[in-house]
């Protein structure tokens, strides 16, 4: 899948997207690229809902589906995870 930053403004494919002021300009531009007619942060109800359950609700199962892996890990190498945690909290005794 290719996706174009920012694509129907005035900094399409630009790293310029990023930082871009979202002014009525570039909202009648985008509005007139994608043929929509949506005002500024309003978005319908089934793009809203697409987001939650792709995103949100994949993201946060997936969270809880690694915690659970931290969680078999840390029962089966105790002394690994004390490592690993050390090291991720810059307290890795380098010497042992």
């Amino acid at each position: 899948m290719k996706t174009i930053i920012g694509e129907g403004t005035s900094a399409a494919n630009h790293f310029k997207a990023h930082g871009l002021k979202v002014t009525a300009a570039e909202i009648q531009q985008a509005n007139t690229h994608f043929n929509m007619d949506y005002s500024h942060y309003q978005f319908p109800d089934d793009i809203m809902q697409h987001f939650q359950t792709s995103i949100i609700d994949r993201g946060e199962q997936a969270y809880q589906a690694w915690k659970d892996t931290y969680h078999q890990y840390q029962q089966s190498h105790p002394q690994l995870i004390k490592a690993y945690e050390k090291a991720i909290n810059d307290v890795y005794d380098k010497t042992a």
